[in-house]
């Protein structure tokens, strides 16, 4: 029951955060939503920000590349095998 709690918590200030960032958003206008989109192009472009996307890129690609190999192996074995067994 404790983590039905904690996903009800983390929806609850998913939402409450939602509403506030429109809120404030709303009342910012639409210059301001443009400065910090610029402000955030700016931020995203930058060398140590982008070093740090590429390692996070490598960080979830390693793992996936080695299951992606793992589960050709294995259909690879698996289809040999129903070869084997059709033509027997």
């Amino acid at each position: 029951m404790g983590c039905q709690n904690d996903v009800m918590r983390f929806k609850t200030g998913l939402l409450a955060g939602f509403a506030a960032g429109y809120y404030l958003g709303a009342k910012a206008g639409r210059e301001r939503y443009e400065q910090l989109r610029r402000a955030l192009r700016k931020l995203a472009g930058s060398e140590p920000v982008r070093a740090v996307v590429a390692k996070a890129q490598e960080a979830v690609d390693r793992p996936r590349n080695a299951a992606r190999s793992r589960m050709e192996h294995g259909l690879r074995v698996v289809s040999e095998k129903l070869r084997g067994a059709a033509d027997g």
